[in-house]
């Protein structure tokens, strides 16, 4: 099936578990004392302390905070975990032969949008290493024999530990998904908030925009609600309704308005990792109201009264894709999903324990579930994810996997592509780190940008000698 278009969390973000970035059980404050820190201070002073923070021996004793900061808040039940296994239907071992639930394919073309983490930093860019590369235990000062880094992950990246807001690495970003046949992404967002890291994210989401606008990349926002609750229990807000507000302000003016904004049935579309917060339709109603163009929301469960829809997500569940599919017949906007494992490095990396492990059986599960999404006829479908390393779900280029899961999306969508395409793409970022002030490579950039995107790598290559 050629699908070319020729113009063309259960994680998400773990930027608030800071407090346990260091982990040491010896000396670990309790949550009252985190609060001490950070309650009742000004916004700017709060993302001082927050980066000083991360340098000091922190961790969390409460339990409930941490499940509430893994996105994992055990009173918060959707709407797959509210269905009776009878009604799930009678799912295989695996979960990828449902066929018989599933409709043919889309009369069109589905969107290919891959799950988009913007929260990554290291020393060359932002001044130190983020903690998505170091979690509590790992430090990527500490490199092997081979000059590879230590990073808490068990997926490598081909380029090593990048930074978000790396112009050189976000433009290799855009050149991989165009190469492979993606049509943008959706990029978690954490909001307006003065407060953790949560300024950097947003930089770098800009960032993120403004480069894929230079190549026709499309993009969506999906929000974290569970922003506001952590701002509320640290004091740094009042009003949450007021709070969420403020996002959605910045969202209509200075996003939902950009021209590759992805939008649906004339909406923008907003997706939700969630609710954690905001669970009632008359939340959202309220946040809405100043807004000119009521976004097309979707989270993970439906909100009685707000929206029927949602989208599918990684879960440790074979009924939960087969039961997904063949509820989406009816919606007007469908979102499924591929993945290829989830492998977390979260008790190795001494956040948490593994929240579950997921097999890539041999290296299948990508291709199966972009399959079944293809034969549901979805309008959508979600690559989960494109670096969510720390979570195993990566299909960006790495050691272990090698270009493997960008290959397989040459083939499904059609794109005059290959291998030798996406290798000169990572030649052309190695070119220019290593030639970063040269002003012979920066003037050649536009041609060899042009010969990889024309696919004649053989071009591109010969411009980089």
């Amino acid at each position: 099936m050629k699908l070319y278009k020729p113009l063309l969390l259960i994680l998400g973000s773990l930027s608030l578990m800071v407090f346990m970035a260091s982990c040491s059980q010896s000396s670990a404050p309790s949550s009252a004392s985190l609060d001490s820190q950070f309650a009742s201070v000004p916004a700017e002073e709060a993302l001082e302390r927050w980066q000083g923070a991360l340098t000091q021996t922190t961790s969390v004793d409460d339990q409930d905070y941490i499940d509430l900061l893994l996105k994992r808040s055990k009173t918060k039940k959707g709407k797959w975990e509210n269905v009776s296994p009878r009604e799930r239907g009678n799912g295989n071992k695996t979960g990828h032969d449902n066929q018989a639930l599933v409709t043919t394919e889309s009369a069109t073309d589905p969107i290919i949008m891959a799950h988009y983490m913007p929260w990554f930093q290291t020393p060359e860019e932002s001044g130190y290493w983020g903690i998505h590369w170091t979690m509590a235990n790992c430090n990527p000062d500490n490199q092997d024999a081979s000059g590879r880094r230590e990073i808490c992950s068990h997926h490598y990246p081909l380029t090593g530990p990048y930074d978000s807001s790396d112009a050189d690495l976000l433009e290799y970003h855009a050149l991989l998904m165009k190469l492979s046949g993606i049509d943008g992404v959706f990029i978690d967002w954490y909001g307006t908030q003065n407060a953790f890291d949560w300024p950097v994210l947003k930089a770098a989401t800009e960032k993120i925009m403004d480069t894929f606008d230079r190549y026709g990349l499309k993009y969506a926002i999906v929000y974290e609600d569970k922003t506001i609750e952590a701002a509320l229990h640290f004091n740094l807000i009042q009003d949450d309704i007021a709070a969420a507000s403020a996002d959605f302000q910045y969202l209509q003016t200075a996003v939902f308005t950009r021209s590759n904004y992805l939008h649906v049935n004339n909406q923008p579309l907003l997706l939700n990792f969630g609710p954690v917060h905001f669970d009632q339709a008359s939340d959202w109603t309220s946040i809405f109201t100043s807004a000119s163009s009521t976004p097309h929301y979707q989270g993970l469960w439906s909100v009685s009264g707000l929206s029927d829809q949602f989208f599918s997500w990684i879960y440790n569940d074979s009924q939960f894709l087969p039961w997904f599919y063949s509820q989406v017949n009816s919606w007007d906007v469908s979102i499924g999903e591929a993945y290829p494992m989830f492998d977390d490095y979260y008790l190795e990396g001494g956040w948490s324990e593994n929240l579950f492990e997921l097999d890539s059986q041999n290296k299948t599960l990508f291709s199966q579930t972009f399959q079944e999404a293809l034969a549901a006829g979805v309008q959508i479908i979600q690559l989960n994810t494109w670096n969510d390393f720390g979570e195993g779900t990566d299909i960006e280029p790495s050691i272990e996997n090698g270009y493997q899961y960008l290959t397989e999306l040459q083939s499904f969508t059609g794109v005059p592509f290959d291998q030798a395409d996406l290798e000169a793409a990572t030649e052309f970022y190695f070119l220019r780190k290593r030639m970063a002030d040269n002003g012979l490579i920066l003037g050649s950039s536009q041609a060899i940008i042009t010969a990889l995107l024309s696919g004649d790598s053989r071009t591109a290559s010969s411009l980089m000698q």
